[in-house]
């Protein structure tokens, strides 16, 4: 699946990518997102208002295969300023390497500092990971757990081993009432933790009042990118009143553009189309599968053999693989007693 454009369907992780980075580009978005992960007494040093966006990759070629980042300024308010960065885990299953990644990371932001500004002090730097894969994250947080070592040596050890603790947003971790955000970050996060559903609509329904105040508050694009990434998303359109009730929260052109938005999906069958293409690639595999077993076991099949591999479901291919495994000859697959 992918975002509709004249180019070719994106990738399922730069679906994800648009989504995070349309929301939580806005600095009040990022600033709540990281308020409840920082320690209080930093939080309250921190001049959330005042959070600046920050131009510029910094990631390493593998961190931003597997990440999207957004990097801000936070200002102390005794003066100053600290770096937060938003790194987005968008793969389905936890990077073990993460910590070791984001310790790069960290000097990569050191080591631009230093290059404008010689003498200067390093600035704090806050990396939040940010994941959402189908399960909790059960990959190492720190540093330390990387290192080769006995745990009683590392402890002993204490301030001489290096360490960094990712501040990490498990979407799994948190209900869905719990998690953080004003209106499109919450929506958002909503959406992202639920993301391997085949459905979100339902969503978008319970959480109108959101999306209405995402428009108010930052305009038509955001909502509309919260709401493409729903249709690309879902296995099916919206119900025709959520549709209407969705509609009415957006300004005419964005309307507009939403409907043609479903309307070439609906065109090339990517709504209600796709759950039957997903069952007809699956056929196509268990088809693949028993041909290939059919021409190691006994050659070439006839046409009556293929004819019937082709008019058969999903449960009777099951079946005819496993006794083509072990059959004498193709009557005792195609035609059982």
């Amino acid at each position: 699946m992918g975002v509709w454009s004249s180019a070719p369907a994106l990738p399922v992780p730069h679906l994800h990518d648009t989504l995070f980075r349309a929301i939580f580009q806005d600095p009040a978005e990022a600033a709540d997102l990281a308020r409840g992960l920082v320690p209080p007494s930093v939080s309250d040093e921190l001049a959330w208002e005042a959070l600046t966006p920050l131009s510029g990759a910094l990631l390493d070629a593998q961190l931003r295969a597997r990440v999207t980042d957004l990097r801000f300024e936070a200002p102390w308010r005794r003066g100053g300023h600290a770096q937060l960065t938003l790194l987005f885990e968008h793969q389905s299953r936890p990077d073990p390497d993460m910590p070791w990644r984001v310790h790069q990371y960290v000097q990569r932001v050191w080591e631009d500092h230093r290059a404008r500004a010689p003498r200067a002090p390093l600035p704090l730097v806050l990396p939040i990971v940010v994941f959402h894969g189908p399960r909790r994250w059960r990959a190492p947080r720190s540093l330390s757990a990387l290192i080769d070592a006995p745990e009683a040596a590392k402890r002993r050890l204490g301030r001489y081993v290096p360490e960094l603790q990712l501040f990490l947003e498990d979407l799994n971790a948190r209900s869905e009432a719990d998690l953080p955000g004003r209106d499109g970050g919450r929506l958002a996060l909503m959406l992202l933790r639920r993301s391997h559903d085949p459905d979100l609509w339902p969503i978008i329904s319970g959480q109108l009042d959101l999306l209405a105040a995402l428009k108010r508050r930052r305009g038509d694009t955001p909502a509309l990118a919260v709401l493409k990434y729903v249709y690309e998303r879902s296995d099916r359109s919206p119900e025709p009143t959520l549709l209407a009730e969705v509609r009415e929260i957006l300004n005419p052109p964005a309307q507009e553009d939403l409907m043609r938005y479903g309307e070439r999906l609906r065109m090339e069958g990517r709504l209600e189309g796709r759950l039957e293409g997903r069952q007809e690639a699956t056929l196509e595999s268990l088809q693949r599968a028993l041909l290939s077993v059919v021409r190691v076991r006994f050659g070439t099949p006839p046409d009556w053999v293929e004819a019937k591999i082709k008019a058969a479901d999903a449960e009777t291919l099951h079946a005819w693989i496993t006794l083509a495994a072990a059959a004498q000859n193709l009557d005792a697959v195609f035609s059982p007693a």
